[in-house]
């Protein structure tokens, strides 16, 4: 039942609905949710941020260390400061990963 439910999502149904719930649980802390480069991450903040790489996110077109050293215009100034988390699971797909349809209380 709950696979079959998942099923009827596309995957962009299903990555906004990941997104707005992490958006959502990290709304208080100072978290940056699928930047689409390192300058979206703000430099200077005197703070430990956590950024969360979208679940497409490929090294070799954005190194990971890009997210911690680099900022719009230089360098990052306050990388210390800055933890990254990455997808895994790539062999599975996201309605998989998931686990439940976005509208379970659930997941």
């Amino acid at each position: 039942l709950i696979r079959d439910e998942a099923n009827k999502l596309s995957t962009e149904e299903v990555l906004e609905a990941v997104k707005a719930r992490l958006e959502t649980e990290l709304r208080e802390s100072r978290s940056v949710v699928w930047p689409s480069e390192p300058g979206a991450v703000p430099d200077r903040v005197p703070a430990f941020q956590l950024v969360f790489l979208h679940p497409d996110w490929n090294e070799a077109r954005q190194p990971l260390r890009s997210f911690i050293e680099q900022v719009r215009g230089g360098r990052r100034a306050y990388k210390l400061l800055v933890g990254v988390c990455c997808p895994c699971c790539r062999n599975l797909t996201w309605r998989q990963r998931a686990g439940l349809a976005p509208s379970s209380d659930n997941w």
